[in-house]
Protein backbone atom coordinates (compact mmCIF):
# COMPACT_ATOMS: atom_id res chain seq x y z
CA UNK A 1 0.00 0.00 0.00
CA UNK A 2 2.96 2.21 0.76
CA UNK A 3 4.23 1.89 -2.47
CA UNK A 4 1.00 2.56 -4.05
CA UNK A 5 0.40 5.64 -1.84
CA UNK A 6 4.27 6.85 -3.35
CA UNK A 7 3.05 6.72 -6.94
CA UNK A 8 -0.02 8.71 -6.05
CA UNK A 9 2.06 11.39 -4.61
CA UNK A 10 4.22 11.34 -7.74
CA UNK A 11 0.55 11.88 -9.63
CA UNK A 12 0.05 15.31 -7.39
CA UNK A 13 -2.56 13.27 -4.77
CA UNK A 14 -1.79 14.42 -1.46
CA UNK A 15 -1.53 11.73 1.00
CA UNK A 16 -4.27 11.32 2.17
CA UNK A 17 -5.84 11.24 -1.34
CA UNK A 18 -3.62 8.67 -1.86
CA UNK A 19 -5.67 6.83 1.48
CA UNK A 20 -9.29 7.53 -0.04
CA UNK A 21 -8.52 6.14 -3.42
CA UNK A 22 -7.06 2.87 -2.30
CA UNK A 23 -9.57 2.79 0.64
CA UNK A 24 -12.61 2.74 -2.38
CA UNK A 25 -10.61 0.17 -4.56
CA UNK A 26 -10.29 -1.67 -1.30
CA UNK A 27 -13.99 -1.80 0.04
CA UNK A 28 -16.24 -0.39 -2.70
CA UNK A 29 -18.93 1.80 -1.93
CA UNK A 30 -18.74 3.61 1.31
CA UNK A 31 -20.17 6.43 3.50
CA UNK A 32 -18.12 8.88 4.61
CA UNK A 33 -18.17 7.72 7.85
CA UNK A 34 -17.16 4.06 6.95
CA UNK A 35 -14.59 5.49 4.40
CA UNK A 36 -12.75 7.91 7.53
CA UNK A 37 -12.42 4.70 9.68
CA UNK A 38 -10.88 2.23 6.82
CA UNK A 39 -9.02 4.83 5.32
CA UNK A 40 -7.05 6.43 8.90
CA UNK A 41 -8.36 9.73 7.41
CA UNK A 42 -9.77 11.66 10.32
CA UNK A 43 -13.65 12.72 10.04
CA UNK A 44 -12.49 16.26 10.22
CA UNK A 45 -11.10 15.88 6.72
CA UNK A 46 -12.88 13.28 4.75
CA UNK A 47 -15.48 15.24 3.38
CA UNK A 48 -13.56 17.77 2.40
CA UNK A 49 -11.31 15.28 0.32
CA UNK A 50 -14.18 13.75 -1.04
CA UNK A 51 -15.44 16.73 -2.40
CA UNK A 52 -12.04 17.89 -3.93
CA UNK A 53 -11.83 14.05 -5.38
CA UNK A 54 -15.61 14.05 -6.54
CA UNK A 55 -14.87 17.43 -8.20
CA UNK A 56 -11.78 16.10 -10.18
CA UNK A 57 -13.56 13.13 -11.45
CA UNK A 58 -11.66 10.04 -9.23
CA UNK A 59 -14.50 9.28 -7.42
CA UNK A 60 -18.17 9.06 -8.32
CA UNK A 61 -20.96 9.83 -5.64
CA UNK A 62 -24.85 8.81 -5.58
CA UNK A 63 -26.98 10.85 -2.85
CA UNK A 64 -30.16 9.09 -1.51
CA UNK A 65 -32.77 9.49 1.82
CA UNK A 66 -29.59 12.31 2.96
CA UNK A 67 -27.10 9.57 2.80
CA UNK A 68 -24.48 9.91 -0.04
CA UNK A 69 -22.28 6.70 -0.89
CA UNK A 70 -18.85 7.32 -2.65
CA UNK A 71 -17.07 4.39 -5.02
CA UNK A 72 -13.65 5.25 -6.54
CA UNK A 73 -13.30 5.23 -10.76
CA UNK A 74 -11.06 1.90 -12.04
CA UNK A 75 -7.27 2.16 -12.23
CA UNK A 76 -7.63 2.02 -15.79
CA UNK A 77 -9.83 5.21 -16.26
CA UNK A 78 -7.77 6.98 -13.60
CA UNK A 79 -5.05 6.30 -15.89
CA UNK A 80 -6.48 7.56 -19.17
CA UNK A 81 -7.82 10.42 -17.30
CA UNK A 82 -4.82 11.37 -16.27
CA UNK A 83 -3.36 10.84 -19.74
CA UNK A 84 -5.84 13.04 -20.79
CA UNK A 85 -5.51 15.82 -18.27
CA UNK A 86 -1.55 15.93 -19.12
CA UNK A 87 -2.09 15.85 -23.07
CA UNK A 88 -4.17 18.71 -22.39
CA UNK A 89 -1.68 21.07 -20.26
CA UNK A 90 1.15 19.92 -21.67
CA UNK A 91 -0.52 20.53 -25.32
CA UNK A 92 -1.68 24.31 -23.38
CA UNK A 93 1.88 25.13 -22.78
CA UNK A 94 3.37 24.52 -25.64
CA UNK A 95 0.70 27.00 -26.78
CA UNK A 96 1.51 29.69 -24.33
CA UNK A 97 5.46 29.40 -24.23
CA UNK A 98 4.98 29.51 -28.04
CA UNK A 99 4.21 33.25 -27.50
CA UNK A 100 7.12 34.05 -25.56
CA UNK A 101 10.03 35.36 -26.96
CA UNK A 102 12.93 33.89 -25.71
CA UNK A 103 16.20 35.21 -25.60
CA UNK A 104 19.41 34.55 -28.27
CA UNK A 105 21.05 31.44 -26.72
CA UNK A 106 24.63 32.51 -25.76
CA UNK A 107 27.96 30.78 -25.66
CA UNK A 108 27.84 28.95 -21.86
CA UNK A 109 28.32 25.86 -20.99
CA UNK A 110 25.85 23.70 -19.67
CA UNK A 111 26.21 20.81 -17.27
CA UNK A 112 23.54 18.17 -16.77
CA UNK A 113 23.97 15.21 -14.43
CA UNK A 114 19.95 12.78 -14.25
CA UNK A 115 20.62 10.26 -17.04
CA UNK A 116 17.28 10.51 -18.06
CA UNK A 117 17.33 14.37 -18.89
CA UNK A 118 20.74 13.77 -20.21
CA UNK A 119 18.83 11.37 -22.89
CA UNK A 120 16.13 13.19 -23.28
CA UNK A 121 19.01 16.34 -24.37
CA UNK A 122 20.52 14.04 -26.44
CA UNK A 123 17.71 12.90 -28.64
CA UNK A 124 16.47 16.59 -28.75
CA UNK A 125 19.62 17.28 -30.59
CA UNK A 126 19.47 14.76 -32.73
CA UNK A 127 15.21 15.40 -33.59
CA UNK A 128 15.85 19.19 -34.37
CA UNK A 129 19.20 18.84 -36.57
CA UNK A 130 18.42 20.30 -39.49
CA UNK A 131 21.76 20.43 -41.83
CA UNK A 132 23.80 18.40 -39.98
CA UNK A 133 24.84 15.57 -37.57
CA UNK A 134 27.85 14.15 -35.85
CA UNK A 135 27.56 11.44 -33.28
CA UNK A 136 30.15 9.26 -31.27
CA UNK A 137 28.00 6.46 -29.55
CA UNK A 138 28.21 3.52 -27.44
CA UNK A 139 25.66 0.56 -28.13
CA UNK A 140 25.12 0.15 -24.84
CA UNK A 141 23.10 3.74 -24.59
CA UNK A 142 21.38 3.25 -28.19
CA UNK A 143 18.14 2.49 -27.23
CA UNK A 144 15.07 1.81 -29.65
CA UNK A 145 13.67 5.49 -29.69
CA UNK A 146 17.49 6.92 -30.13
CA UNK A 147 18.44 4.74 -33.03
CA UNK A 148 15.03 5.21 -34.90
CA UNK A 149 15.41 9.14 -34.40
CA UNK A 150 19.49 8.82 -35.86
CA UNK A 151 18.00 6.67 -38.92
CA UNK A 152 15.43 9.21 -39.64
CA UNK A 153 17.90 12.03 -39.93
CA UNK A 154 20.24 9.78 -42.15
CA UNK A 155 17.56 9.52 -44.44
CA UNK A 156 16.53 13.44 -44.30
CA UNK A 157 20.27 14.92 -44.10
CA UNK A 158 22.75 14.60 -46.27
CA UNK A 159 25.66 15.59 -43.65
CA UNK A 160 25.36 12.43 -41.07
CA UNK A 161 28.29 10.55 -39.95
CA UNK A 162 27.39 8.09 -36.92
CA UNK A 163 30.84 7.01 -35.02
CA UNK A 164 29.88 3.60 -33.04
CA UNK A 165 31.76 1.71 -30.64
CA UNK A 166 31.18 -1.61 -28.92
CA UNK A 167 33.97 -2.54 -26.39
CA UNK A 168 32.64 -6.29 -27.53
CA UNK A 169 33.01 -5.47 -30.95
CA UNK A 170 29.50 -7.42 -32.25
CA UNK A 171 28.19 -3.86 -33.10
CA UNK A 172 24.49 -5.82 -33.23
CA UNK A 173 22.52 -2.38 -33.38
CA UNK A 174 19.62 -1.34 -36.79
CA UNK A 175 21.89 1.69 -37.34
CA UNK A 176 21.56 1.76 -41.48
CA UNK A 177 24.74 3.69 -41.91
CA UNK A 178 28.20 3.96 -39.29
CA UNK A 179 31.83 3.84 -38.94
CA UNK A 180 32.88 0.42 -36.68
CA UNK A 181 35.55 1.86 -34.13
CA UNK A 182 37.30 -1.04 -33.78
CA UNK A 183 39.69 0.48 -31.12
CA UNK A 184 37.48 0.45 -28.33
CA UNK A 185 39.71 -1.54 -25.68
CA UNK A 186 42.18 0.58 -26.51
CA UNK A 187 40.31 3.60 -25.66
CA UNK A 188 38.50 2.52 -22.64
CA UNK A 189 42.20 2.11 -21.37
CA UNK A 190 43.15 5.71 -22.06
CA UNK A 191 40.21 7.34 -21.28
CA UNK A 192 38.66 4.72 -18.81
CA UNK A 193 34.60 5.39 -19.64
CA UNK A 194 32.51 5.79 -22.59
CA UNK A 195 31.17 8.48 -23.75
CA UNK A 196 29.04 10.51 -26.38
CA UNK A 197 29.46 13.17 -28.53
CA UNK A 198 26.77 15.02 -30.87
CA UNK A 199 27.41 18.27 -32.77
CA UNK A 200 24.34 19.22 -34.77
CA UNK A 201 23.97 21.86 -37.60
CA UNK A 202 27.41 22.11 -36.73
CA UNK A 203 26.55 24.99 -33.94
CA UNK A 204 25.03 23.17 -31.03
CA UNK A 205 27.11 20.57 -29.36
CA UNK A 206 26.33 17.93 -26.45
CA UNK A 207 29.51 16.03 -24.99
CA UNK A 208 28.36 12.87 -22.15
CA UNK A 209 30.62 10.94 -20.11
CA UNK A 210 28.97 7.26 -18.76
CA UNK A 211 31.41 5.78 -16.23
CA UNK A 212 30.87 2.15 -15.88
CA UNK A 213 30.21 2.74 -12.24
CA UNK A 214 28.72 6.43 -10.58
CA UNK A 215 26.98 9.02 -12.37
CA UNK A 216 26.87 10.07 -15.88
CA UNK A 217 27.36 13.93 -16.82
CA UNK A 218 27.29 16.41 -19.35
CA UNK A 219 27.32 19.60 -20.72
CA UNK A 220 26.05 21.12 -23.88
CA UNK A 221 26.46 24.37 -25.48
CA UNK A 222 26.09 26.65 -28.83
CA UNK A 223 29.96 27.84 -28.40
CA UNK A 224 31.49 28.13 -31.21
CA UNK A 225 34.89 27.30 -30.18
CA UNK A 226 33.87 23.75 -28.26
CA UNK A 227 31.49 22.78 -31.75
CA UNK A 228 34.27 23.48 -33.66
CA UNK A 229 36.59 20.92 -31.91
CA UNK A 230 33.69 18.82 -31.24
CA UNK A 231 32.82 18.76 -35.02
CA UNK A 232 36.46 18.19 -36.06
CA UNK A 233 36.90 15.11 -33.89
CA UNK A 234 34.64 13.18 -34.49
CA UNK A 235 35.14 13.84 -38.47
CA UNK A 236 38.62 13.03 -38.02
CA UNK A 237 37.82 9.90 -36.27
CA UNK A 238 35.53 8.84 -39.45
CA UNK A 239 38.10 9.90 -41.95
CA UNK A 240 40.95 7.46 -40.12
CA UNK A 241 38.30 4.93 -40.08
CA UNK A 242 37.26 5.13 -43.31
CA UNK A 243 40.55 4.98 -44.43
CA UNK A 244 41.22 1.38 -42.10
CA UNK A 245 37.96 -0.45 -43.66
CA UNK A 246 39.19 0.47 -47.31
CA UNK A 247 42.46 -0.26 -47.09
CA UNK A 248 43.14 -3.12 -44.34
CA UNK A 249 45.90 -5.40 -46.00
CA UNK A 250 48.21 -1.81 -46.47
CA UNK A 251 47.85 -0.41 -43.13
CA UNK A 252 48.56 -3.53 -41.41
CA UNK A 253 51.40 -4.38 -43.25
CA UNK A 254 52.82 -1.07 -41.86
CA UNK A 255 51.70 -1.12 -38.51
CA UNK A 256 50.92 -4.70 -37.64
CA UNK A 257 47.96 -7.27 -37.51
CA UNK A 258 46.65 -5.29 -34.87
CA UNK A 259 47.61 -1.84 -35.67
CA UNK A 260 49.36 -0.95 -32.72
CA UNK A 261 51.90 1.21 -34.59
CA UNK A 262 49.06 3.13 -36.24
CA UNK A 263 48.18 4.42 -32.44
CA UNK A 264 51.79 4.71 -31.13
CA UNK A 265 51.68 8.99 -32.33
CA UNK A 266 54.49 9.61 -30.18
CA UNK A 267 57.29 7.42 -32.78
CA UNK A 268 57.25 9.43 -36.28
Amino acid sequence: MESLINVLKKLKFTEYESKVYIALLENGSCTGYKLSKVSGVPRSKIYRILETLVSQGVVEQSTAENSSLYQAISPEQLSALLESSFKETLSTFKEESALISMEKSNHTIWELEEWRSILSKIKMHVSEAKSSLLIQVWVDELDDELTALINQKQQELDDVVIVLYDRHKEYQTTLTNYYAHGFEQDKLSEIGHRWITIVSDKADVLYATVPFKGKPKAIHTKNPILSFFASEYVIHDAYCLRLIDNFPEQIKNQYGEDMKGLRNLFSI
